[in-house]
């Protein structure tokens, strides 16, 4: 019988399938957290200063960050 205590973890297929999915989830999210954040800034941009169109797509950052942070 293979010992398992030697064994890398990517040895396994679960396990290669998880990290990877994993990955790819990292990867999305962070796209949403990027084209929410320009879509945000770019309407604001059309209707108020830069400044508060910087303000407003700090609040949204906030607003993505608190859940975490909780």
């Amino acid at each position: 019988m293979k010992s398992l205590a030697n064994t890398s973890a990517f040895a396994f297929r679960d396990f290669r399938f998880y990290w990877f999915m994993r990955l790819c989830n990292t990867l999305a999210i962070q796209m949403l957290s990027v084209a929410i954040g320009w879509q945000v800034y770019d309407v604001a941009r059309q209707t108020r200063s830069v400044e508060e169109s910087a303000f407003l797509l700090g609040m949204i950052g906030l607003a993505q960050f608190l859940p975490l942070f909780c």
